[in-house]
């Protein structure tokens, strides 16, 4: 009786620990499988994490070198901006010579007219000699 309870114990023992082992690698394969599935998730999500980050360097490089496009494109139109605000002011200065220079002939030319005028007033207020030496010289 005790031998037949010892080999029973025993074959229980043996089947608890088949029935153990079984449900360890039950439990390893449910641990890998539930790992697998979250590192696929984990992996998919840094997936799209580093692609998203790809996508952002490469919008940043193209708006860098559109940026540095629009910096050119303003130095350009600054520059020809100064330009033609120069070429304004000195058209202006032109203008403003040649009022001057005409403000300058027109007083020439009213001085002219007044000595020519008084230079005529004063030919007829003089007496005339009708002598020949008059006429010589």
């Amino acid at each position: 009786m005790l031998a037949s309870l010892v080999a029973e114990s025993k074959a229980r023992k043996a089947a608890l620990a088949v029935e153990n082992d079984a449900r360890k690698k039950e439990a390893i394969a449910s641990v890998e499988a539930a790992t697998s599935a979250s590192m696929d998730l984990i992996n998919s999500g840094v997936a799209k994490v580093w692609h998203n980050q790809q996508q952002l360097e490469a919008e940043a490089r193209a708006l860098h070198a559109q940026a540095d496009t629009f910096h050119q494109q303003s130095a350009q139109w600054a520059a020809a901006f100064a330009g033609f605000h120069q070429s304004l002011k000195a058209l202006g200065d032109v203008e403003n010579w040649a009022k001057t220079i005409e403000a300058d002939m027109l007083f020439v030319n009213a001085s002219l007219e007044q000595i020519q005028q008084a230079q005529v007033e004063a030919a007829a207020a003089a007496p005339r000699d009708e002598s020949p030496a008059a006429e010589r010289r």
